[in-house]
């Protein structure tokens, strides 16, 4: 895990592809405060970072895992040719 820490920030400039994250807020596996760090450090112009208030590591194990299934789809929907 840390190696792929390392990694992810010695590459960040390879990232050219719109860019998605969502981050529990309440996260305690994840930083909230290092994701939205390494969020603003991105120099990308489809960048999406969604904050997700009282939320923890595993987004898709909370009680309203629709909206968030929601915000994904919306998102892809948004950049993925029909």
């Amino acid at each position: 895990m840390q190696r792929a820490l390392v990694q992810v920030h010695a590459d960040i400039a390879r990232i050219q592809r719109p860019l998605l994250i969502l981050q529990g807020d309440q996260d305690q596996v994840v930083d909230p405060q290092a994701t939205e760090a390494w969020f603003e450090s991105l120099n990308l112009q489809d960048r999406t970072l969604d904050m997700l208030p009282g939320h923890l590591h595993e987004l898709l194990q909370e009680s309203d895992r629709i909206l968030t299934t929601d915000r994904i789809l919306k998102w892809l929907d948004e950049r993925v040719p029909k």
